[in-house]
């Protein structure tokens, strides 16, 4: 027996390579479609089932109930946005597999990194199949590194025109005449059903990515959850888990957008992650609602996801909004590790404001003043009733009731905590806690309303975090109330 694993990577770079929301959307059809349709009719033209369905709900079904049977030389394991993973009977049958996939990915989808592996054979009787699992993964490392870049492939040498879209050499025209490159004329192949229209005005866009927590680690110790049967039993629940964490995805999602009424492009829509552009007035809401929507546990795996959001101008490059959106997922899920040291949804956030920062771990270093003074609170914690001191005091609820009274407004429409006044509490934190709380005390006499800015039991707009340093959650809550406009949500 053998195990086939084909995965893409650095898809960042193929989603983003331009900021035509055309052809992000193109290169997001692309990549869901060589892990899946690629895949299953390659194997069905070698003899296996025929799974491929464009509609997910049945493809999941088909990927569940018509697999495996013992006259069937092929099984598909994981057939999933950027991942497929197969058990076959012969070698050839794997190496035709990974041949016809990856050369009609080169045809269909030029640009597109994706790259197949073949372990070594085993014997079902008596191997354990999730330690060749394991092994597969380290050798798609190893292959992968050793292979040179997409971009070898669109040498600018000799000088050729160049694409307008990508910066490659162009190799054909678009329907306005155009010449662009075989990348963005393949993307827009795909997306010639797709109207780009309705993110047209839109003076923010954003970037949401999610992450399941702990998910690599949940695969590698997936054996642990397997009773009798082991090899037969471990490849059933490993599709099973794989299909239901996707449709929890989707479910999530369609959840959080129903109670939405804006623009959302789902670029990456995995059993493991997430990634969507949609107009930045709702990104925050959005990634709210998905997490609490998300949460659930599978025979005991307690399943939780954390995000970040990157909200920028439509001008910004995409791919330094993905990059920051994709950071603050990282971060999040490491402090959340590190500090409480269990599964809990949690969510970061920034507005690119200045283009000058872009890397998350400057943009924090510049709201850090005085050296122990901490200007954020951020990230914020999503999962309720957890007992944890930090997690109990950097949950989301807190930040929200800030909002609130930043959005809150009296009968005749005018906020009861006005924007002047914000402003220049905003400006006293600049100058450090002292003078931010002198400038409150002073905003107090006149606005009493004030005070639900204040924190317990510090009476201060500051309190002290369970690292001895100083910190706020008002200017998180100025910088999202503009983003965060509908009070139901909050």
């Amino acid at each position: 027996m053998h195990l086939i694993l084909l995965e893409t990577s650095d898809i960042q770079s193929y989603l983003f390579a331009t900021n035509r929301l055309r052809e992000n959307v193109g290169a997001s059809r692309l990549t869901y479609r060589a892990c899946t349709q690629f895949v299953l009719e390659a194997v069905k033209h070698l003899g296996g089932p025929n799974l491929w369905s464009n509609d997910r709900e049945k493809l999941r079904e088909n990927l569940a109930t018509k697999q495996p049977s013992p006259n069937i030389p092929i099984e598909i394991i994981i057939a999933t946005a950027g991942k497929a993973l197969l058990l076959v009977k012969d070698k050839k049958v794997a190496q035709t597999i990974v041949s016809e996939v990856t050369e009609r990915a080169l045809r269909e989808a030029p640009g597109l990194d994706i790259c197949g592996v073949i372990s070594e054979p085993f014997d079902w009787d008596t191997d354990k199949i999730h330690l060749q699992v394991k092994k597969l993964h380290d050798s798609f490392q190893e292959i992968r590194s050793s292979r040179p870049y997409p971009s070898a492939r669109f040498p600018s040498l000799p000088i050729a025109t160049l694409c307008a879209n990508s910066g490659l050499p162009a190799q054909g025209v678009d329907k306005d005449g155009t010449e662009i490159s075989a990348i963005s004329h393949f993307k827009q192949i795909a997306t010639s059903d797709y109207h780009a229209q309705q993110f047209s005005n839109l003076s923010w866009i954003a970037i949401v990515h999610a992450k399941v927590n702990g998910i690599d680690q949940i695969f590698l110790e997936f054996d642990k959850h397997i009773g009798a049967g082991y090899n037969r039993n471990y490849l059933n629940k490993l599709r099973l888990f794989s299909l239901t964490l996707e449709k929890a995805i989707e479910k999530a999602l369609i959840e959080a957008i129903n109670r939405l009424s804006k623009p959302i492009i789902p670029l990456i829509l995995g059993n493991t992650e997430l990634c969507l552009i949609c107009d930045g007035q709702i990104a925050l809401e959005l990634t709210y609602l998905f997490l609490k929507a998300f949460e659930t546990s599978y025979e005991g795996i307690p399943l939780s996801a954390c995000a970040g959001v990157a909200i920028a101008q439509p001008h910004f490059p995409l791919i330094n909004t993905y990059t920051l959106a994709e950071e603050l997922t990282e971060k999040t899920q490491i402090l959340n590790k590190r500090i409480i040291g269990q599964s809990c949804s949690a969510m970061d956030f920034h507005i690119i404001s200045n283009t000058s920062f872009t890397e998350i771990s400057e943009i924090r270093q510049q709201l850090t003043i005085h050296q122990n003074t901490r200007l954020t609170a951020k990230p914020y914690i999503v999962t309720a009733d957890n007992k944890h001191r930090w997690a109990k005091q950097h949950h989301i609820d807190g930040l929200l009731s800030r909002i609130r009274a930043i959005l809150k407004r009296d009968d005749y429409g005018r906020h009861l905590l006005p924007s002047s006044q914000l402003h220049q509490l905003r400006e006293g934190l600049l100058m450090g806690r002292d003078e931010a709380d002198g400038r409150l005390k002073l905003i107090l006499t006149t606005n009493p309303g004030f005070r639900t800015l204040l924190e317990q039991p510090s009476k201060s707009i500051f309190r002290l975090a369970e690292d001895g340093n100083w910190e706020t959650r008002f200017l998180d809550a100025l910088e999202a109330a503009p983003f965060w406009k509908n009070h139901e949500n909050a």
